[in-house]
């Protein structure tokens, strides 16, 4: 094999100049999603409505499944959007112990036609409320630490510096903003759907350095090395409103997280779903719970529902 000429780089060279970019990080992380039976997209643009500008997701990753009872066929949809940090340095969680949480859960879902929004007197007016997805195996409990702040260690000297100054417009931000973009796309609505569907979107920054939990709820701040954790900002400016949770999680360890988290929610979100079917026909609704609030925009449902199954018997019978 011949030598390079000096002025190419060498294997190793190009390697080394990649790593450091993250651009090998990103695919590394596609693979492990692709390893959990997610499709994968890098670099996937959106548009960011307030500013007009073209923003990217470092790595998207999908998995959906249906549960189904003729003619219903209910889609579930989990997304992933992950920020990759290539980084020698550690990111520290700061935060306390998680008390209380809304029955909304730690994870963003979105529905574009969910039967119990038509506002049943006996049910609540969501099955993410009604089904207990807040609570499902996967999602964050009262043990768990929430952060408040995330902030990046940085060498200065003999000494470290804790460094948050760009973690908001770097990170948090192009996060929220992306998974608001797929959340709002996902539950646009459509006049002519007659199952329900549901999509779980989950934020996560992969970081290939240490990552750390400093629990501030204790007498002294307790440091404690981790494999992921949880992040929690609320945003309040232009089109990006509300609270947003994120993940923090160490490379080394994120099949495990995806394996403890997403797709554990996902799973135990499908068994949901299976076992509670009849919330999402029609006609059980009417027999067992009464007309509802929403009444006409029930009616046209149960006006398709009826339609499309007629369609589908009369075909088999072809």
């Amino acid at each position: 094999m011949s030598t390079p000429a000096p002025n190419i780089p060498t294997p190793d060279q190009i390697i080394e100049a990649l790593d450091q970019t993250g651009f090998i990080l990103e695919h590394r992380v596609a693979q492990v999603l692709r390893s959990k039976g997610f499709e994968t997209d890098l670099n996937r643009p959106f548009p960011d409505d307030a500013s007009g500008k073209s923003r990217e997701m470092d790595v998207w990753g999908a998995m959906s499944s249906f549960a189904k009872r003729d003619p219903l066929s209910i889609y579930l949809d989990s997304e992933v959007i992950c920020e990759c940090k290539n980084t020698i340095n550690p990111f520290i969680i700061v935060g306390e112990d998680l008390e209380h949480f809304d029955a909304g859960g730690s994870v963003r879902v979105a529905s574009a036609f969910d039967p119990l929004n038509f506002n049943f007197d006996e049910l609540l007016p969501s099955s993410e409320w009604e089904l207990g997805f807040g609570s499902l195996p996967g999602q964050l409990t009262k043990s768990d630490l929430l952060g408040r702040q995330l902030v990046r260690m940085n060498r200065q000297g003999s000494n470290w510096r804790a460094d948050n100054s760009s973690i908001f417009d770097s990170i948090v931000y192009p996060l929220a903003k992306a998974g608001k973009y797929l959340a709002d796309s996902f539950s646009a609505p459509d006049p002519g759907e007659i199952s329900a569907d549901f999509g779980f979107f989950h934020l996560i920054l992969v970081t290939s350095g240490p990552l750390f939990a400093v629990n501030i709820k204790a007498e002294e701040p307790d440091v404690s090395a981790c494999k992921w954790g949880s992040l929690a900002r609320t945003f309040q400016a232009g089109d990006l409103q509300g609270a947003y949770t994120f993940d923090v999680v160490s490379f080394a360890h994120l099949g495990e997280y995806l394996d403890a988290r997403v797709v554990r929610i996902h799973n135990s979100a499908l068994q949901k779903i299976r076992e509670n079917m009849h919330f999402f026909d029609p006609e059980w609704l009417l027999a067992n719970q009464g007309k509802p609030k929403k009444e006409e925009e029930f009616e046209a449902w149960l006006g398709l529902y009826r339609a499309y199954r007629e369609d589908l018997l009369a075909n088999r019978q072809k």
